[in-house]
């Protein structure tokens, strides 16, 4: 498993690393660069006081000037590359030749045959012979070199010590941002496991954001609304699974009842009980196939067989079946359609959807109240609005409307609803993308079929 702390640590230290690596470099280049410029400051004088060498003296040159054993000397004539004069510390070996202009100084390295390191100086100059109309110059090239042995030892020195030092500091650095990192990273680790503690039974707690990181608040604030989510899922299964037992219990002890009574007196059995019997399973029947509608719309995630359809057609083909029963209760029935409403969707569950709103309209209108449909044309959000009287609704029923089983507590006697209906219909309106809103006012209560978001 992917580790953030492990991944966060693994870069830093290689980040840290190279930086050390770069520094460790620059510094040692810095130093060398320094140790030369002072060994070549050195050889400095030495070139100097090897150009009086070529001061014509009693014999020549004045070798006597020279009396630095580990000094090596060697001149050229710059046109012929003649050796002109060379130290007898050289034996047999000579400096290399270099072209030199007169009056600048060069620096270079160079290797013996027998392995010895020396590094030189040369510059050039004149030297003048004759008087007067005889005098005459030559251009002269003046080369000293040292052993750069000691040199060497010092960058070597150097070498060691920036390296022990560099490797005991990425040691400390990479302590120190393990510790960082682990001290930065605790806030996270103490939501995990707060977040781990979760269980069903502790859905009711939040995770306190009071003193937590900025960067953290955006997770544990969605967290929270989450499990915002979870508790009122869980509530809802549990009033379901309460109201559900309550809905089975009645038919189950009647079915109980009928078949106990049967067996008591067999031959006392009438055609009513097994009518009863039949109605009873008819509506044991008509919760279960309600119930896997619901769960099968529910688990639904694209749906297939989209039409364009006509609304302003459409919806008084379903009313149609419904009329009579609203006639029966003197219900009075408004069509208030503005203009015609094409929508592409699938006729069959939005079918159910407008026959789930027109029964429990019917159902739970009073007798001589009143029902009125309305077409929203055009592009509004708002398809259609269904508005029916409802003297005994209050506003808090509204949170519950479409909640499974859900019936108000005046109509639980009745026993041809299982508050299925809404329910379904806001599932499948779910699934075809539209939503359900509820209002409720002045004692009569309007649902809007809407577009979830606008399209």
């Amino acid at each position: 498993m992917r580790s953030i702390h492990r991944h966060l640590i693994f870069w830093l230290l290689s980040c840290l690393l190279v930086l050390c690596l770069v520094a460790i470099i620059s510094i040692i280049a810095a130093f060398r660069r320094s140790l030369v410029a002072e060994f070549d400051r050195s050889l400095i004088p030495q070139l100097n006081n090897a150009q009086l060498i070529l001061r014509p003296g009693p014999l020549g040159f004045n070798s006597e000037i020279n009396r630095s054993p580990d000094v090596y000397i060697q001149a050229w004539d710059s046109d012929t590359q003649n050796t002109l004069y060379k130290s007898e510390n050289l034996g047999k070996r000579k400096l290399p030749f270099r072209e030199v202009n007169n009056h600048s100084t060069e620096h270079w390295d160079f290797t013996f045959e027998n392995g010895e390191q020396i590094r030189l100086a040369a510059t050039g100059i004149l030297t003048f012979t004759g008087r007067g109309e005889d005098l005459a110059g030559n251009a002269v090239v003046v080369a000293v070199a040292k052993d750069r042995s000691s040199l060497e030892s010092a960058v070597r020195r150097l070498l060691f010590s920036a390296g022990a030092i560099g490797l005991l500091g990425s040691l400390f650095t990479a302590a120190i941002a393990v510790w960082v990192l682990r001290k930065g990273l605790k806030p996270l680790d103490h939501l995990g496991e707060k977040v781990d503690r979760i269980d069903s039974g502790t859905l009711a707690d939040r995770l306190e954001t009071g003193g937590m990181p900025a960067e953290l608040l955006p997770f544990a604030n969605r967290i929270n609304e989450l499990l915002d989510r979870l508790e009122a899922a869980f509530v809802r299964e549990r009033e379901f699974s309460s109201d559900l037992s309550h809905e089975l219990r009645t038919p189950i002890a009647e079915i109980r009842s009928i078949a106990e009574f049967a067996m008591m007196y067999p031959n006392r059995a009438e055609e009513s009980d097994y009518q009863n019997i039949f109605e009873t399973t008819e509506r044991l029947t008509a919760i279960v196939e309600a119930q896997l509608a619901l769960s099968r719309i529910e688990s639904s995630h694209e749906l297939e067989g989209h039409e364009q359809m006509d609304l302003e057609e459409f919806i008084p083909v379903i009313w149609k079946s419904y009329s009579n029963a609203a006639e029966e209760k003197s219900i009075r029935s408004n069509l208030t359609f503005e203009g015609p409403r094409h929508l592409k969707t699938h006729p069959g569950i939005l079918t159910t959807i407008l026959e789930n709103l027109f029964s429990n309209a019917v159902e739970y209108t009073p007798e001589s109240g009143s029902i009125t449909f309305e077409l929203i044309p055009g592009d509004s959000d708002d398809i259609f609005r269904i508005s029916n009287t409802a003297p005994n609704l209050e506003d808090a029923d509204l949170d519950k409307l479409f909640n499974r089983l859900w019936r108000k507590q005046e109509s639980r006697s009745d026993a041809n609803h299982f508050g299925l209906g809404l329910s379904l219909a806001r599932a499948c309106a779910k699934a075809l993308g539209f939503r359900l809103i509820p209002k409720l006012d002045s004692g009569e209560l309007s649902i809007t079929l809407s577009l979830d978001s606008p399209n």
